[in-house]
Parts: structure tokens; sequence; C-alpha cells
């Protein structure tokens, strides 16, 4: 009977600790869940933002600004065109000179912003070296980033596509699919099928974001890829991985003094058919591997590729 007692605590332990776990998982889950939305969301809009923003390119309508930290008020502010974008930042250095406290926003901050209307007036491309502040740089890109507008539309795999409505996706024939992370659902089955987020920008449709996911070699490398109709791309984003740590985790690392991971930074400009490593791959390309990662380079490249041809194949004579 003494043996017994040890037994019983250790299962009694276990079954209290498993309820507590599950209910702390019941908790966060959801949390996780719209976390990762949110991340890709953002991830999604920022893809489509060129690195050099011209403003005298912004079109006419009506865009919004983050409060950039302000603590007393939530929401946006709204400007109409390049003269209401230019009017705002001229009242913002006021504002900044005057009650910088107030916005927690510190006195040399202004300094971008008077870069950022010295541009306008000259035409010029902000870009990270004009604006001196990287921080404030992303914050302006976030909010230009604001007027791209998503239609998501599911492409089946026989090409049919359903644009996105109200009531969510429905075809022709009524049925209604619902999608589920990357998976795609009617009346309860898993269908084929892939969701691309058309990206619209002062009214005309300017790239798709859509996600790929390659294998690398220990883990997935769940991917969203951002290209214009004539298979152009924009730029790519590795969400998540857990590749080997100092050889293929480094197709996330951000070199010393710069600001996006510079694996992923090379896919940006490239035409389809160049989405090939430089060497050891079917043709040259001109994605430089990662140093004694071939196998992850080549997955995520190849992964890209075919992620682009899909979509051509799917859009582009539409483009």
């Amino acid at each position: 009977m003494k043996g017994i007692w040890p037994i019983l605590a250790l299962t009694i332990v276990a079954v209290i600790s498993g309820a507590v776990l599950s209910w702390i998982w019941d908790k966060t889950n959801p949390i996780i869940t719209r976390m990762d939305r949110e991340k890709e969301e953002i991830a999604r809009r920022m893809l489509v933002v060129p690195e050099d923003i011209d403003l005298s390119m912004i079109p006419s309508g009506v865009y919004s600004w983050p409060n950039l930290g302000v603590k007393d008020r939530n929401g946006f502010e709204s400007f109409k065109g390049k003269e209401g974008v230019q009017e705002y930042l001229l009242i913002w250095i006021d504002d900044l000179k005057k009650v910088h406290v107030k916005y927690n926003v510190p006195k040399d901050k202004a300094k971008f912003i008077e870069k950022a209307v010295e541009a306008i007036n000259k035409s010029m491309k902000i870009t990270p070296q004009i604006c001196g502040d990287w921080d404030v740089y992303q914050l302006f890109k976030k909010a230009i980033s604001s007027t791209v507008n998503f239609k998501k539309v599911l492409v089946l795999a026989d090409g049919t596509k359903i644009e996105a409505s109200k009531d969510g996706f429905i075809g022709k024939d009524g049925q209604k699919y619902v999608v589920k992370g990357d998976k795609v659902f009617c009346n309860g089955k898993e269908v084929k099928g892939k969701v691309y987020y058309i990206a619209y920008l002062g009214g005309k449709r300017v790239a798709a974001v859509f996600k790929v996911e390659p294998v690398g070699y220990s883990s997935k490398l769940p991917t969203l890829v951002a290209a214009t109709f004539d298979g152009t791309v924009l730029g790519i984003k590795i969400l998540s991985q857990s590749e080997t740590p100092g050889l293929g985790a480094r197709c996330v690392e951000i070199k010393e003094g710069e600001h996006e991971p510079w694996f992923q930074k090379q896919f940006s400009g490239l035409k389809v058919d160049e989405i090939y490593l430089t060497e050891k791959d079917e043709k040259p390309g001109k994605i430089h591997q990662i140093t004694a990662s071939t196998i992850t380079s080549r997955a995520v490249t190849k992964g890209v590729r075919e992620g682009v041809q899909e979509f051509l194949k799917m859009f582009g004579k539409e483009g």
C-alpha cells in the first residue's frame, strides 16, 4: 500500500497539471492566433510599399496617418492627396516644437518631418538616409501603406476565382467556402484552394500578396510574397522558421547597420526567371545562397519562384 500513494500523488499532480496547461492554452491560443494574423496583415501591407516612397506619385484621395505615439487620443488623422500630406506635416512640425512632451516624441523627430516636407517640395524620394531616423521612417512608410486596400480572392484548383464578399467566399453555385489558416473547406471537407490578396492603390490594382510554404532543412518556412502582375517580386517576408542556428536560420538574419534580412532582400525587383541561386541550382540566377545552407536557400528560392509562376498562371493575363 505504501508504494501506491506516491504513484497516486504523481497521477493527481499530472492530471491537475494537464488541466492547468489546457486552461492556459485555451486562454492564450486565441491571443497568439490574433497576433499572428495581425503580423501577417502588417507584413502584407509593408511588402507592397516600395523601399523608396516617391511622394510626388501619391494619387489623390483620403489617406490615414497613425498618431505616432500620441497618448491622449486614439485613431488616425486624415488628409487628402500630396497637398494634404504637406499641410499635415507642416502642422505636425509646429505641434512637435510646441508640445513635444504631450506627443511623447523627442524634438529631434521634427528634423525628419522637415526633411519629409522638403522631399515633397522637391519631389524627392524619401529614404532612410534622407530621413535620418529609421523608426520614424518606418512609421511614415506604414502611414502611406495604409492607403493600400486588399481584396481577397480564393482561387480553386481548377482556376475558378471567387472574390470575398461580406458573407465570405460564395461560389456561383451557392456553395460557401471557408478558409481556416491555410486550408479551404467546403461542406466540411477540405478542398484545394489558395487565397490571394489583390492590392489596390488609388483605385488601381498594383500587386498581389500570397503565401507559400516551402520546407527547409528542419522546418516549414511560411513566406509571404508580394508580386506585380508582370511577375516582378516586390518583396518577401519569412514569417517563421526553425532552421539550424548559424546556418539555415540565417534566412532571417539582419546584418549590422541594415534594417531587413539580407537574404530576403535579394528577391526584391527580380523577375520570375531570375529567381534561382547563383550556383547549385537548375540554372544560374541572382540569389546568393546562405553559406553552408544550400537546402534552406534552395527551398525558399524555389518556393517563391513556383509561387510567382502559379500566381501568373492564375492572374497574369489580367494584369
